[in-house]
């Protein structure tokens, strides 16, 4: 694996904390969430908002939409835990 360094010879340790964060939050996901395929998870991750295109993005705003990606699921997980809670309660 070719590690990007520094102008000090040191591996570039941002862009590193990036993409173990990256790939922590896509494994989190996977787990958390497997009634969906992971294609599934990556198109909903790399669908187009308007904005340029995925193969154009950097590591940060992949990262920002892995973390968009999340949030979204689970504002879906407390709607449906409230339609579950409302139903119980009835």
């Amino acid at each position: 694996m070719n590690t990007k360094k520094t102008n000090s010879g040191k591996p570039d340790t941002k862009k590193m904390q990036v993409h173990q964060q990256i790939f922590h939050n896509l494994l989190e996901i996977v787990e958390l969430y497997p009634s969906y395929s992971l294609p599934q998870h990556l198109a909903a991750i790399l669908r187009s908002k308007g904005g340029k295109e995925f193969f154009h993005w950097k590591d940060e705003e992949l990262l920002k939409r892995i973390e968009q990606h999340k949030a979204e699921l689970e504002g879906e997980d407390l709607l449906a835990l409230t339609d579950e809670d409302d139903v119980l309660i009835d």
